[in-house]
């Protein structure tokens, strides 16, 4: 059984991976230097003007009005005239390295000597620490798919994600 759930997760992940085209462009023969590059992880609704997530500071707070709408990313490249652009990858491995690749790929941005700050909450117990607070883990479980699984048999009749 654990080598068929297994299977089934590779399976999964490549058909998900492969499913939607991305169009590489030829780059442009001006691309907008890029001084920093924030990648978020997620970003709860719209990336201006409603509940923020991860994205939503950085996007109002360093006025990034420009907007690029990336084959292969979920939301657009939002960027300012400063050379400072915010991406959002979604959560998972696959979906942060499927964006970053799109991200690469497109020929809009040159990002040879771009700074990358990675920014997540990484969520933490209110008792243990506060937001702003740094953790450095000792062991990491990769929970990258979980949370998009339910699997009765091994949690019972209970959705333990959402």
């Amino acid at each position: 059984m654990k080598k068929l759930f297994s299977f089934l997760i590779v399976v999964i992940m490549l058909f998900s991976s492969c499913s939607m085209p991305i169009k590489i462009t030829k780059a442009d023969s001006n691309p907008l230097k890029i001084k920093v590059l924030t990648i978020a992880m997620f970003e709860v609704g719209k990336m201006t003007g409603d509940t923020p997530g991860e994205a939503q500071f950085w996007v109002e707070g360093e006025k990034m009005t420009g907007r690029l709408k990336i084959p292969g990313m979920m939301f657009p490249v939002c960027y300012n005239d400063r050379g400072h652009a915010l991406m959002v990858t979604q959560m998972g491995f696959a979906n942060a390295a499927s964006s970053v690749m799109s991200l690469g790929m497109n020929g809009f941005f040159d990002l040879s000597e771009a700074y990358i700050i990675i920014a997540g909450i990484a969520g933490v117990n209110p008792a243990k620490g506060t937001l702003g607070s740094a953790a450095w883990a000792k062991y990491i479980i990769d929970g990258d798919w979980e949370h998009y699984l339910f699997l009765p048999k091994i949690y019972g009749n209970r959705n333990k994600f959402h």
